[in-house]
């Protein structure tokens, strides 16, 4: 059995492929083909080759491309992505503007360290980054399946004002930057838009049911681990 079989052969459960791109970066395969899951950040174009090498795939295996937000590290290479593989981008329409214009906004900090990490860049002049523009096919909103796949894709706001989940088969969420799983149990991301509403997304998150979350920076954590996380910040919700 060739390689390439092996990640198709499975229709219930897809085959989900890290990939290390500045940020996490997921291909989950399955016999109608694969959805990418962000793009990675600048010179990282090497890490989707490699992956795709190890794995017998090709580009063009790639459907469609989820791009959870538009910081820099999530979108960087995807304009060439795009361009080698066809495949159709799938974004929240309050963020479409920023990759298609090229220049997308560094964040806020949330937290010491990401203040004083926000701090240092915009010391240097950086307010925005740029990168190669790219078109969108499908702005979303929220509650959006993927024709042909049956993933759905959820809005949770936060971290970024169009930021995005996918859900897959119920019980797996790669929740893009909506959670920074690189501090312990803290999950609270170190940069962002709002506290309040990064909570009010992990209350959204919980209510999917799913029992593993991959997140875009750190390692995956369970539905109990986001619950403890929630339990220490709701107190947000009512300042």
């Amino acid at each position: 059995m060739s390689q390439s079989q092996k990640v198709f052969n499975q229709n219930r459960t897809p085959n989900i492929i890290p990939i290390k791109a500045g940020c996490n970066c997921y291909l989950i395969c399955s016999n109608d083909g694969a959805v990418l899951i962000d793009a990675g950040s600048h010179h990282k174009l090497q890490a989707f080759d490699k992956v795709l090498a190890q794995n017998g795939l090709t580009w063009d295996t790639i459907k469609y491309i989820i791009i959870t937000h538009t910081h820099y590290d999530h979108v960087a290479n995807l304009a060439e992505i795009k361009k080698r593989s066809g495949a159709k981008v799938i974004i929240h329409k309050n963020e479409s503007s920023f990759i298609e214009s090229g220049i997308t906004p560094l964040p806020e900090g949330m937290t010491f360290t990401g203040k004083i990490g926000i701090c240092y860049t915009r010391h240097l002049g950086k307010h925005n980054v740029k990168v190669c523009p790219a078109a969108a096919e499908i702005s979303v909103e929220d509650n959006y399946t993927i024709p042909g796949f049956g993933y759905r894709i959820i809005y949770n706001p936060g971290h970024s004002s169009g930021s995005i989940s996918l859900i897959l088969n119920d019980n797996i969420c790669f929740c893009g930057d909506a959670a920074f799983a690189v501090l312990g149990n803290n999950l609270m991301p170190i940069t962002g838009e709002c506290k309040t509403g990064i909570v009010e997304s992990w209350i959204k998150l919980l209510d999917t049911g799913c029992t593993i979350f991959y997140p875009g920076h750190g390692k995956p954590f369970t539905f109990k681990e986001l619950q403890k996380s929630l339990q220490k910040y709701k107190k947000l919700l009512s300042q």
